[in-house]
């Protein structure tokens, strides 16, 4: 088993990366604009090291930025920096200067790593949203901890290092497994299909998600299944053989699924138990998978044509829409763990779309629905 320390480090200098050449030339470049704007407000180092955290969709949204900038504004190699950049006014670098601006940066860089895992062992302050989204601070909601309730340092940094591991499903939704592996192939799959100074995210729109299905997790979880599965079915050679491992460490895996919207209080750790039984039934089984897949198109395309019908109100169509989707994301909940339909949100389903179309004629169509019942009927 892996240090917990070690995973988060390690997951930090995935997220961070190095420092090179051409981020110390972005940030002469910077100081040449700065100068010519006159512009006191902007800090090239802060902006390289903000840009960084950033980069990872969930992670920047439980990271203190205020307090980074101020810890970093104190040490003494941001000062050096400084120092150094601002007496070029601009100019270019001399290859001695170069080195040591880099060794400064990365030394910055390398003290914040620390800085964020000092700040996620503080076991005075408790769970926080930094280990497990949704959970809050003794300091915000002393009431919620039971009397005597602590977590160790080690259970919170191994927390942390399980979030700040996750691959990112779009700006919303992100999974982690305690499978290494897995999480190393599914890194290496993106790093192949995507983009490979990003291991740890994909787009929602790669995977052919869709704006209304993105705001929600399981739906989100669903949509990235039905991506994998597809290139599954159209890859070849060594493609098909990590593929092929991915499905099956996934099939034997139980998944975290972190949830963090824009609005907080919806923030949620949902842990999901193995999928062998969802992904015999519903993703190894391309007929129903093709099945299933077509039932969620049909929905999304519905949503649509109801809000091209509107010319004014499209609030009112987008909440139906909701409506919608939270019974979709219910089906998708019990379909993913479970392994089975969820009748009473499909229920739900064919009453609002049977609505909208009888208000603005959208041509629905309830065949893939009837096929989905089909199946659940010989199941």
């Amino acid at each position: 088993m892996s240090n917990p320390r070690d995973v988060l480090l390690k997951s930090l200098e995935e997220i961070t990366g190095s420092i090179y050449t051409e981020d110390i030339k972005q940030m002469i470049s910077k100081i040449r604009e700065k100068k010519s704007k006159k512009d006191k407000e902007t800090d090239e180092i802060l902006d390289i090291i903000s840009e960084r955290l950033k980069s990872h969709p969930l992670i920047k949204k439980v990271i203190d930025q205020g307090n980074i900038s101020r810890y970093i504004r104190r040490g003494d190699n941001y000062k050096k920096l400084k120092k150094l950049l601002e007496s070029k006014q601009g100019e270019s670098l001399s290859p001695v200067e170069m080195n040591e601006a880099k060794q400064l940066m990365q030394r910055i860089l390398d003290d914040v790593k620390q800085y964020i895992i000092n700040q996620a062992i503080k076991t005075e302050q408790g769970l926080r949203r930094m280990h497990s989204p949704g959970s809050v601070a003794k300091s915000e909601a002393m009431n919620l901890y039971f009397s005597g309730e602590k977590y160790s340092e080690n259970i919170l940094t191994d927390l942390a290092s399980k979030l700040y591991s996750s691959i990112a499903l779009g700006d919303y939704v992100g999974i982690y497994t305690e499978d290494e592996e897995l999480l190393e192939y599914l890194r290496q799959l993106i790093a192949q299909k995507f983009d490979p100074k990003a291991r740890y995210k994909i787009s929602a729109d790669r995977l052919r998600i869709s704006a209304y299905e993105s705001k929600y997790p399981f739906s989100t979880f669903l949509g990235f299944l039905f991506w994998l599965m597809d290139y599954y079915d159209q890859a070849e050679g060594d493609e098909k053989n990590l593929l092929t491992s991915i499905i099956d460490r996934f099939r034997r895996s139980s998944v975290t699924i972190y949830f963090m919207p824009p609005e907080k209080e919806k923030w949620r750790t949902i842990n999901v138990p193995r999928l062998e039984i969802f992904i015999d039934i519903w993703m190894l089984n391309r007929d129903n998978r093709t099945t299933l897949r077509e039932f969620r198109d049909e929905l999304i395309n519905t949503i649509k044509r109801a809000r091209g019908k509107v010319q004014k109100d499209k609030t009112k169509i987008d909440k139906v829409a909701d409506i919608i989707m939270n019974n979709y994301e219910i089906f998708c909940q019990r379909l993913i763990t479970y392994g089975d339909l969820d009748l009473y949100a499909l229920r739900r389903i064919i009453d609002i779309v049977i609505d909208l179309d009888s208000s603005y004629d959208i041509g629905l169509n309830l065949s893939k629905l009837g096929k989905l019942l089909e199946l659940y009927k010989h199941k």
